[in-house]
């Protein structure tokens, strides 16, 4: 027969498994890189966005790679080990790293120490009354970015180039509450639209 302490401490352990999991990274959205790489990016030399986080922790882009978070389980005071489910061209994958929360805007990935950035064209945009043209020339933007990406050859500096730039007009857009794509829509049919109902996030 089994104890009411052996119940008890059973529900605890369950409780404590429950509570240390999540889908979403806790840290800010945006690119994070080593501090070369952050003045890189300053200059206008950043080839490609080798982290960037977006959609309020839920999503993560790897270089190339589109990944969603599948699980963040707390390992102990700011250590996660974080597995994600990512896409790269037609190839699907599940990728583990460890993730140290150092500081705000400071993290650890795998060891490797990264940086919040904000520079040269990950930097933030004001968002001006004419909010409505500056989305539509984002949008206008994004496409020829996307083109470029998705139809150079992955080891020229000018494909990384447009990839970096189109992660960061994605996130600017998300930001905006533009979404990409819907439930009910296949991906050849995916455009942006202000984020509603079955818009993907």
């Amino acid at each position: 027969m089994i104890s009411n302490r052996l119940i008890a401490a059973a529900a605890l352990l369950l409780a404590g498994v429950s509570s240390g999991f999540s889908q979403s990274l806790p840290i800010a959205d945006g690119a994070y890189l080593s501090k070369e790489h952050c003045n890189m990016a300053e200059d206008g030399e950043l080839d490609m966005v080798g982290f960037m986080v977006e959609q309020g922790g839920r999503s993560v882009l790897l270089y190339e790679s589109s990944c969603l978070v599948a699980e963040v389980n707390v390992i102990r005071g700011g250590r996660y080990d974080v597995q994600l489910d990512c896409r790269e061209f037609e190839g699907v994958y599940q990728h583990q790293f460890f993730l140290d929360v150092l500081a705000k805007g400071h993290i650890r990935v795998d060891g490797e120490d990264n940086w919040h950035c904000t520079k040269g064209f990950l930097a933030p945009k004001p968002v001006s009354s004419g909010a409505t043209e500056n989305i539509a020339q984002l949008i206008d933007v994004w496409a020829i970015s996307h083109e470029n990406c998705s139809g150079g050859f992955g080891d020229d500096p000018a494909t990384k180039r447009a990839c970096a730039e189109r992660s960061a007009l994605s996130e600017r857009l998300g930001k905006l509450g533009m979404c990409f794509g819907r439930d009910d829509q296949s991906r050849s049919q995916f455009d942006w639209h202000k984020c509603g109902k079955g818009s993907l996030r």
